[in-house]
């Protein structure tokens, strides 16, 4: 089991993954903006980041996951993007980041770096 923070804007991405990761035995929180998220974060600790890129706040899912792994060096993070070009435009941001995928995605794919994440 792992302890995952989901961040979206899009309130239907946050819920079904909150449903499935759950009935797969995680614990997840969910939060819909960059505040929420870094509050929730520092809080809980989670093993795992799972961060929308682009969100409709002052900072964006790589500067989220910056501020969430000064503090627990440990998470890995999932980054979701509807950008396909994430990587040649924010090189510096995906410094600790281990893997993005592309919306839409499939949630295997998810599942598939949890188990890996967790196994590491």
């Amino acid at each position: 089991m792992a302890v995952i923070l989901v961040v979206d804007d899009e309130v239907r991405y946050t819920k079904n993954l909150k449903k499935i990761l759950s009935l797969h035995g995680h614990d997840v929180s969910i939060a819909n903006s960059s505040e929420d998220a870094i509050r929730l974060g520092l809080e809980i600790k989670p093993d795992i980041l799972i961060t929308d890129w682009m969100l409709q706040s002052d900072l964006d899912g790589g500067q989220v996951n910056a501020v969430l792994r000064e503090a627990n060096l440990s998470m890995k993070t999932l980054v979701i993007t509807g950008h396909s070009d994430l990587e040649q435009r924010n090189g510096s941001l995906l410094e600790h980041i281990e893997e993005i995928i592309h919306k839409p995605f499939r949630i295997q794919t998810v599942l598939d770096f949890i188990n890996k994440a967790l196994s590491e």
